[in-house]
């Protein structure tokens, strides 16, 4: 299941610069949330937009 997540994003974002992939990290919920110069919080893995995360909930 990994590696398929892995390749997944190799398709999605393999083509894209290093600026570009950068800029697309910006807009990921965990980079927005943190404090600058402070460490993630793994818990902010559970507040991502539907274009950042790799998980398929059930309805």
């Amino acid at each position: 299941m990994e590696l398929s997540v892995i390749n997944e994003v190799i398709d999605e974002l393999g083509d894209l610069s290093a600026k570009e992939v950068s800029e697309y990290s910006h807009g990921d919920m965990p980079w927005i949330i943190a404090e600058d110069n402070e460490d993630l919080d793994y818990e902010y893995v559970f507040y991502r937009d539907p274009e950042y995360s790799v998980r398929e909930y059930d309805d």
